[in-house]
């Protein structure tokens, strides 16, 4: 069961962030339900963020640099290649941050299996050597992605699963960067006007409409729908 949540959920976050570059920014377990017929459903689209193609491109790649250096050993780890790509990606760091951070910061963020970061890093959140302590900020498209990142952490660790997210999206990453469709559902639709509604969010748009009718009619003309991004 286990790993059949974890896999379901790497899945249609892979689909969200690099297919579609819009995505439900809210991913708490209490927003996780298991149907009867054990298939996953994620509820309350209250925040949802939309993220352009660049740093898309930018996080495929962060992916495949992980499963590439999975195997090295801790002193051929390619240190400086991670931190510029975080630069990159607008990832700025304390002045005091070792070396390592950027390599120690992608691997606790994405690579979700690991317990020992490089650099004398720990993965655990409270700790006061936890990567994360050693930067100074994020872009807001990074800090919403890790907010899934972490929530499949967490997921994995109370599941007693390990569970590599960068090998689990890893086929995900290269079919993006390949211009490929991500999501084996995308492979039998016919290419989307710019603007149209995405497959999976059909259903929630019109339950959404059902449940929230009132509060359109409200709305003044014209006014951003609650929780939603600009790009």
């Amino acid at each position: 069961f286990g790993r059949g949540l974890l896999k379901a959920l790497t899945e249609a976050f892979a689909v969200m962030i690099f297919e579609e570059g819009f995505f439900h920014a809210d991913p708490h377990p209490g927003n996780v339900f298991v149907l009867p017929d054990s298939s996953i459903a994620l509820i309350d689209f209250g925040q949802t963020k939309r993220i352009g193609y660049n740093f898309r491109r930018q996080l495929a790649e962060l992916v495949l640099q992980i499963c590439s250096s999975d195997e090295l050993p801790e002193e051929e780890l390619p240190y400086d290649k991670f931190f510029c790509m975080a630069d990159k990606m607008g990832v700025e760091f304390l002045p005091d941050a070792g070396r390592e951070c950027a390599a120690a910061l992608a691997l606790w963020l994405i690579d979700t299996s690991r317990e020992d970061l490089p650099g004398g890093y720990e993965s655990s959140e409270l700790s006061p050597k936890c990567p994360v302590r050693d930067v100074a900020s994020f872009p807001r498209e990074f800090v919403l992605v890790c907010r899934t990142t972490l929530l499949i952490r967490g997921l994995a660790m109370r599941l007693g699963v390990r569970w590599s997210l960068a090998r689990a999206w890893q086929k995900a990453a290269t079919r993006f960067l390949e211009g490929q469709p991500v999501g084996a559902s995308s492979r039998a639709q016919a290419p989307r006007a710019a603007g149209a509604t995405s497959a999976w969010l059909r259903p929630i748009t019109w339950v959404r409409g059902l449940v929230g009718n009132r509060g359109r009619e409200a709305r003044p003309s014209g006014s951003a729908e609650p929780g939603v991004e600009p790009s």
